[in-house]
C-alpha cells in the first residue's frame, strides 16, 4: 500500500500539468452529462423565433416580434402557456396572433437612434396533475437579435419572364450606381429613384429559376427568384433563294423591345463560304431590325438563329449561279 500511494505521489509532483489535463476532461465530461440531464427535462414546450433577423426600417420605429410555441409533450395545458419577452431588461407579456393560436406577438417600439436589439422569450405553463397536484414549468429560449435595415430590396414586379423583357424591382435604400445580376450574368439596369429600380432580363436558358442579386460595389443582397420563359422571334422570309451575286432582306422581329443597350442575335451558316452577311443586332427600344443578305457563290444551305433565351430558328438558304 505504501508503494501504490508513493507512485501516485511522485506522479502528482512530477508530472502536475498531465494530472490537471485529465481533471479538465473529467469536469467537462460531467458537466456535458449534466448539461443534457437538465435538457431532457425541458423540452415540454419549445419557443420558436419566427421573427427575420433583419427588418426593413418603418416610419413608426415599432418592430413586431414574433413567437410560436410548440407543445412538445401533449401533457401540457395549451391554455395554460403564458409566454414573455425580455428585452432590454424589461419582461413582457405576449399577446395572441391572429395568425394561429400558438402564435405570438410583441410590437417593440425601437428606442431613437438604435439599429438592432436583443431579446430572448421565456414561458411558464402547467402539466397535468401528478398525485393530484398540479406541476408548474417555465422554460427560456436562447439570446435572439434584431436588426433594422434601411436598404433592401422588397419585392419583384413578376417573378417570371422572358428574355429582353423589363422587371421592375421595389425597395428601399437604391443607388444610382447599383446592379442587377440575374443568374450569372449582369442585367441592363434602370435606376429611377431610392425605392425603385427596374431591369431587362439577360439571354439566358429557358425554362429555369435564376436569383437576382441587387450589386452595389463588392456588396450584394438577394432581390428574388425570376423564372426565365422563352421568349418569342419572327425571321422573315422563313426561307432564300437567289442567284450569287444577288441579295435579298431578312427581317427579324421581337414580341418586346430590345433593351436600351440593344439585342444582340447570333446566327451561324452551314456554308459560310457562299454566304455574306452583317452582325444582327436589333437597336434598343426597337422590334424589328432589317439585314441584307448576299449570295457569294453557288450553295445550298441554312442560317441558324441560335439566340439564347429564343427558339432556334432555321432558314433554307438556296443560292444557284
Amino acid at each position: 500500500m505504501r508503494q501504490t500511494f508513493s507512485v501516485v505521489y511522485r506522479l502528482l509532483f512530477a508530472y502536475p500539468h498531465y494530472i490537471l489535463a485529465i481533471v479538465k476532461k473529467l469536469i467537462i465530461l460531467l458537466s456535458s452529462l449534466l448539461s443534457l440531464a437538465f435538457l431532457s427535462g425541458c423540452d415540454d414546450v419549445v419557443l420558436n423565433d419566427l421573427t427575420p433577423s433583419a427588418m426593413p426600417e418603418n416610419p413608426s420605429g415599432i418592430y413586431t416580434i414574433t413567437l410560436e410555441v410548440d407543445r412538445a409533450n401533449s401533457s401540457v395545458h395549451r391554455d395554460s402557456i403564458e409566454p414573455s419577452i425580455v428585452i432590454d431588461g424589461q419582461i413582457y407579456p405576449m399577446e395572441r396572433s391572429r395568425l394561429g393560436s400558438d402564435i405570438w406577438e410583441f410590437d417593440y417600439r425601437l428606442p431613437q437612434g438604435r439599429r438592432d436589439a436583443s431579446y430572448y422569450f421565456q414561458a411558464e405553463y402547467v402539466l397535468e396533475p401528478r398525485k393530484g397536484f398540479p406541476r408548474t414549468k417555465e422554460t427560456a429560449s436562447s439570446v435572439k437579435s434584431l436588426r433594422i435595415v434601411s436598404r433592401y430590396a422588397m419585392s419583384l414586379e413578376s417573378h417570371r419572364a422572358p428574355v429582353g423583357t423589363k422587371v421592375g424591382l421595389v425597395g428601399r435604400g437604391f443607388r444610382s450606381g447599383d446592379e442587377i445580376m440575374v443568374g450569372d450574368l449582369t442585367a441592363e439596369t434602370i435606376y429611377h429613384g431610392p425605392n425603385s429600380l427596374s431591369f431587362y432580363v439577360p439571354m439566358l436558358e429557358p425554362g429555369q429559376n435564376y436569383p437576382v442579386m441587387l450589386i452595389d460595389g463588392n456588396r450584394s443582397m438577394r432581390a428574388g427568384v425570376l423564372r426565365v420563359d422563352g421568349a418569342q422571334m419572327r425571321v422573315t422570309p422563313s426561307s432564300l433563294s437567289f442567284a450569287a451575286g444577288e441579295s435579298r432582306n431578312l427581317v427579324f422581329t421581337l414580341h418586346q423591345e430590345a433593351p436600351p443597350g440593344g439585342l444582340r442575335i447570333p446566327v451561324t451558316t452551314d456554308i459560310p463560304d457562299s454566304v455574306i452577311m452583317p452582325e444582327v443586332m436589333v437597336p434598343g427600344g426597337a422590334r424589328t431590325v432589317n439585314v441584307r443578305v448576299t449570295g457569294d457563290r453557288k450553295a445550298s444551305g441554312s442560317l441558324f438563329v441560335e439566340a439564347p433565351g429564343f427558339d432556334e430558328i432555321e432558314i433554307p438558304v438556296q443560292i444557284n449561279d
